[in-house]
Order: structure tokens, then sequence, then C-alpha cells
């Protein structure tokens, strides 16, 4: 993979980032401790135990509130609107409603999540893993925090780190499409296709439509020369994306390449001018 690709492929996976969906009904009151009570860092223990699964950006419902909107609401409804916000791209107001939470719902790990997803915008990754971290003490069990964490570390190619994470979230929570999909483009990058090729079809199984899935499984099979796969690959990007220059493109080189293959593959032409045989060659003498 290139890094001009892998960049392509980073900005893409930011937008399609997952996030909360739904909410549990309480945080666990484990590890809270007295009003104003000093609390060391390696002493916090898990404050949240409900799984609250993962949705992509693209299917977030609702709009952004203004400013100050989710003041004196449950928490429990601030993030979906917190959710709206990211996919409205309004970092600011991500921040904002992130610490409004860590204040106000201090139990639960969404401020610090919601902080983190803002400072990952920015490409503040100290502090946007550090939120992570505070994040996952309150819920070591949420695979969706693990997987913000592996996307970070991919996006600065740190893809040891990257894998750590992801494999842990995918464990956590198999259905982390994305997770599948990263995992699978560090492993074709490695050159490793048979590990690529289990990562990202596990991806498609989630998501049968999922376009960079489908880009990185035709990208595998061109290296590997099964044009006939890589071809199919493409014609189901391009039906879900029907615009995507790239994907156009590629489908034309593999079409091309198939060409090539089927031409090689034809019986050479036999001359059909006869040549004379003895008597004709004696009557001409």
């Amino acid at each position: 993979m290139t890094k001009g690709t892998r960049f392509f492929f980073q900005k893409l996976c930011v937008a399609m980032a997952v996030l909360a969906a739904g909410c549990a009904s309480k945080p666990s009151k484990d590890g809270a401790g007295k009003a104003g009570a000093a609390v060391k860092k390696e002493e916090v223990k898990p404050t949240y135990t409900e799984k609250t699964g993962a949705v992509s950006v693209a299917d977030v419902s609702g709009k952004c509130p203004k400013e100050g909107a989710w003041n004196g609401l449950d928490w429990k409804k601030i993030v979906p609107m917190a959710n709206a916000c990211v996919k409205a791209k309004e970092w600011r107001r991500v921040e904002n409603i992130g610490s409004h939470l860590a204040i106000h719902a201090s139990l639960t790990p969404w401020g610090a999540y919601y902080m983190g997803l803002a400072a990952g915008n920015r490409k503040d990754y100290p502090r946007a893993i550090w939120m992570m971290e505070l994040a996952l003490k309150k819920a070591p069990s949420e695979g969706l925090f693990h997987y913000q964490m592996g996307r970070m570390y991919w996006e600065q190619e740190d893809d040891v780190a990257a894998l750590k994470s992801l494999k842990v979230a995918s464990d956590l929570n198999p259905s982390l499409t994305d997770a599948h999909w990263i995992m699978g483009q560090i492993e074709l990058q490695k050159g490793h296709h048979a590990a690529a090729e289990k990562l990202l079809s596990k991806a498609l199984d989630n998501d049968s439509r999922h376009w960079p899935a489908l880009m990185a499984m035709a990208s595998l099979k061109s290296k590997e020369k099964s044009w006939d796969q890589a071809e199919a690959f493409l014609s189901r990007a391009l039906k879900v994306n029907p615009k995507d220059a790239k994907a156009r493109q590629a489908l034309n080189q593999v079409q091309e390449m198939q060409a090539k293959v089927q031409a090689s593959k034809q019986p050479p032409k036999v001359s059909s001018v006869r040549k004379p045989s003895g008597e004709e060659k004696k009557v001409k003498e």
C-alpha cells in the first residue's frame, strides 16, 4: 500500500468512524467513592459495565444541537446529540459535549470518549489516546473504545499497537466491521494475503456493502492475478459507490488484464493459404 493510498483510507476511516448506538440503563456505582475523595489514577475501577453496541456515522440520525442545548438533560439524551455533531463534523461542539458529560455524568465513559474523538480529529493524538484510556478505565470491556484506540494508532502508522487494540475490539465485539477491515488492510500491506482475506471476509460478512473492504479485496485479488474475482469485487464496489473514479479506473485496468489473459489462451491462427501439391508443382514447371 502506498503512502498516498494509506492516507486515503485513513481519511475514509475517520469519515466512517463508529459511534455509540443506544445507551445502557445506568452506570455501575462501583468505584464511585465518596464525594470529593481523591482517587489515584491506577486505583480507578470500572464504573460502567453495560455494552452499547456501535453504529456507523452514516446511520446516525438527528441534527447537531445548538451550543448549550444539552444543559440539564439526562446523559442518555445527550449521547445521540454528540453522535449527530460528529456526523456534522462540528468538532468544537463534540468537545464541549464531552466536557459536559465528563462533569455531569462522570461515572460514564462518554465524556472522555467524545473529547478523545475531537482530539483525534485535530490530530492531537497524545490527548486523544489519553482520553480513550480514561474511557477504557471506566468500561474496559467496551469494544468500541478499543477500536477507536486502534484506529488512532493506525493513523499514526503504529501498526503493531493498532493490531493489538483492534484484535481486542473484534474479540469483544465481532460486529465492529471497521476493526476487521483495518486489520485486513494492515495484513495486506505486509503481504500476508491469507490473513488479510480472512479479516476482510469477516468485514464483508458483517456488511456486504462495505465499500472499503470491497476495494481492499479487489486489490488483494489483483495482487494474486485473480482477475475474475478482482472484477467481481470492483463491480460490487461500484454498485455501492457508482461515481468513484478510483474504482472505475481499477475496473478498467482489471478488464484489460482479463482480455490479455484470454488472448494468450487462444490457439495460434492457421494460415488459410493451401500449399500446392506435387502434381501441381509439375504442371507449373
